[in-house]
């Protein structure tokens, strides 16, 4: 029995070193595709145009602290105390050059000093430029645009 074990682990060994017996061509062609780059990158670039790269500041005015949502970059989501902003760069490439991007942002209701629940206020700027406002009030539409 043991004479079986080591001669399997032998036999193992010697598939691994060997390329489990290749040296065909599909080693060749293994070989050779990583010391080749791909030209696809370059391809992508050229068809879309260089990335574009834009400063962009979500804003929610008021007083409490409810929870904002926000999209960017990706969705966040957190709690903060008003009033509150973030700002951060949103760089398009590929296709999303000539479909572009929803920026948002919003928050929860908050108590107003009359007792009653609003929406607080919110605005999105792109390098510097308003370009979505909502004064707040009754409804949950926040501030949407698309980035393009």
């Amino acid at each position: 029995m043991r004479k079986t074990v080591v001669g399997v682990a032998v036999a193992m060994a010697a598939a691994l070193l060997t390329g489990c017996g290749g040296g065909g061509d599909d080693a060749k062609a293994d070989a050779g595709s990583s010391t080749k780059p791909t030209k696809e990158p370059a391809k992508t670039a050229s068809k879309w145009g260089k990335p574009k790269t834009y400063e962009v500041t979500v804003a929610v005015e008021g007083e409490g602290k409810p929870l904002i949502t926000y999209v960017t970059d990706t969705l966040h989501s957190q709690q903060a105390t008003l009033p509150w902003k973030k700002t951060t760069e949103v760089t398009l490439k590929g296709a999303f050059l000539k479909s572009g991007i929803n920026l948002s942002v919003g928050a929860q209701a908050v108590m107003t000093p009359s007792g009653s629940f609003d929406f607080p206020p919110c605005s999105i700027k792109v390098d510097g430029k308003t370009v979505a406002k909502y004064a707040g009030g009754g409804s949950s539409k926040g501030c949407k645009y698309h980035l393009k």
